[in-house]
């Protein structure tokens, strides 16, 4: 016997719904993710997507960790490699390792974003001119290639210029 019941048929405005049909709007599509319920349906509608930011290392334990958590590994220049993306908001993706390593090498393009406009002397400009320190590059691997090192590095850091630097007082 059911302790739920429907709302009395003589209320107001009000249809009367099944109980069953009522119990069904808060099942999960997806076990575990409550906002997959048909009640939800029209309060999940997409804002964003996810835009891939990737990485790429060599580094032994780091191979090591990645085989054991499920991340694409693979060959790349004669050398085993991991690589893995991850979303604006920092969720792990899943790709294979020849499309990590493509956006590693060369970029995502996202064609849903305004190209950032620039004040120049004759006006706004979508041209980045000048704005760069002498010997600075710009781009996805950036390296000084001058350097040398008898040990290799395991990172390289590439400075982030594409927003302006804040100074704390």
């Amino acid at each position: 016997h059911s302790t739920l019941q429907s709302a009395p048929a003589n209320t107001p405005g009000r249809s009367v719904q099944p109980v069953q049909e009522y119990v069904e709007q808060y099942k999960p599509r997806i076990a575990d993710v409550e906002s997959s319920a048909p009640r939800y349906d029209e309060t999940n509608k997409a804002r964003d997507f996810p835009r891939p930011t990737c990485m790429a290392s060599t580094d032994v334990r780091m191979l090591l960790t990645a085989k054991s958590r499920g991340f694409s590994t693979g060959s790349f220049n004669g050398e085993d490699t991991v690589c893995q993306c991850y979303s604006q908001q920092a969720t792990r993706m899943t790709t294979s390792f020849d499309f990590c390593m493509s956006v590693v090498q060369n970029g995502y393009f996202d064609d849903t974003k305004q190209q950032p406009a620039y004040a120049t002397p004759a006006g706004l400009s979508s041209n980045r001119l000048n704005d760069m320190r002498d010997g600075q590059q710009r781009g996805l691997a950036a390296v000084d290639q001058s350097a040398q090192s008898t040990k290799p590095s395991r990172f390289n850091i590439i400075p982030d210029t594409s927003r302006t630097q804040r100074t704390i007082k």
